[in-house]
């Protein structure tokens, strides 16, 4: 039985204003501790708009008064400053949770006493594929967000990753012991999917969909390049979601002369479920880099909850899972021909379709936020 005693505080970096993987599992975990009868508070920085992204339930909201500004280094000082400015402020009978590594590291440097963290991602590997101001050497900051991030997780009293792979990842280089480690993979809304899934929504032949953010790691070029392959086919690609990358992905679409592809830009979360209801393929590209290898992609968990078809890339732990069980279409994350044809198997063959969409839903019932929010409250209730 889980103490009602209990406060926990999340302390996240991040707009919760717009819909992104951090701000998902931020919110559904604290949403979750809230029914499993915690005092919950997310702490944050002011959102750049006035509706959040997602509704909370009866969650304590304390905001900085800095705005969230992106990836301007200045606005990452001021808001990491003043996240840790107020978290001093609070009393020490709540249990800290810091939302990300590299918000991790700076709290380790200020030697803030006890938190755990949640470690979405591996960041400093990301540098690569982001806009940095010219006058900062890439190298030298991938190098202090390495060392930041090594930080956060050195001087957390407990870690939770995505993944084995990232378990293995900071257990082997980072220098942290196993016994700091848990893992809980990201998950998916089960009450908003049966919701949607109620509706009877018809399956629109011919769609093919991704749903995510638009960086330059999401390789929707890769997309790009499929849908101009199969211009002659009769099939329409939907890219939901948005990202600072989206203005070169519409130029390269235009530099393709095709007309088969839709960005829809960034959507409420029911919408974009529904896209996927509709949908007759689902796509997940990914690069073969570090913190693709350590992901757990949410979107992945989405298309299994309903049961769809997938053509994903062969990188991270769940496309291999999805693979051994024969729940997914795996792909060389390298060969775009492959990438193809693979879509092209599914579209051609309805029976292959159903049986992998029908494993995939057998799969996905351990992932629910639900579930994984209870994984969360035991730990805590350790802590």
């Amino acid at each position: 039985m889980l103490s009602k005693k209990l406060k926990v505080v999340f302390i996240a970096d991040m707009d919760l204003s717009k819909i992104s993987g951090d701000v998902i599992r931020t919110i559904a975990f604290a949403n979750e501790l809230k029914n499993n009868g915690l005092d919950v508070t997310i702490l944050s920085n002011q959102p750049t708009a006035n509706k959040l992204a997602m509704k909370l339930q009866n969650i304590n909201l304390i905001f900085t008064n800095v705005k969230y500004g992106g990836g301007s280094i200045l606005n990452i000082l001021k808001r990491t400053w003043a996240l840790i400015r107020k978290a001093s402020q609070l009393d020490n009978d709540h249990v800290f949770i810091i939302e990300t590594s590299l918000l991790g590291g700076y709290f380790a440097l200020t030697r803030f006493p006890k938190y755990i963290l949640d470690m979405h991602g591996i960041y400093f590997r990301e540098i690569d594929y982001n806009s940095i101001p010219r006058y900062i050497p890439k190298g030298l900051y991938k190098r202090y967000n390495k060392f930041l991030e090594k930080q956060g997780v050195i001087k957390a009293d407990k870690v939770i990753t995505v993944s084995n792979s990232m378990f293995n990842y900071i257990t082997n280089n980072f220098g942290v012991s196993k016994n700091k480690v848990e893992i809980i993979p990201n998950g998916y809304f089960d009450d908003m999917i049966n919701k949607i899934s109620k509706k009877n929504i018809k399956q629109e032949k011919g769609m093919i969909t991704f749903v995510g953010n638009l960086a330059k790691w999401a390789n929707v070029d890769k997309i790009i390049r499929a849908a101009k392959k199969l211009e002659n086919e009769k099939v329409e690609f939907f890219i939901v979601g948005d990202g600072v990358y989206r203005k070169k992905y519409e130029k390269l679409l235009n530099e393709y002369e095709i007309k088969n592809v839709i960005f829809t830009g960034r959507i409420p979360i029911e919408e974009a479920y529904t896209m996927i209801v509709q949908s007759e393929i689902m796509l997940s590209p990914f690069p073969e880099k570090l913190y693709a290898r350590v992901a757990c992609p949410i979107k992945v968990l989405e298309y299994m909850a309903f049961g769809k078809a997938m053509v994903i890339d062969e990188v991270d732990d769940m496309s291999r899972f999805l693979k051994e069980k024969n729940a997914a279409i795996i792909c060389d994350p390298n060969r775009d021909d492959e990438f193809v044809d693979k879509i092209l198997l599914l579209l051609n063959n309805q029976e292959l379709k159903r049986e992998i969409g029908k494993n995939a839903l057998s799969l996905s019932k351990e992932f629910s936020w639900k579930n994984q929010g209870v994984k969360l409250a035991c730990i805590l209730e350790d802590f």
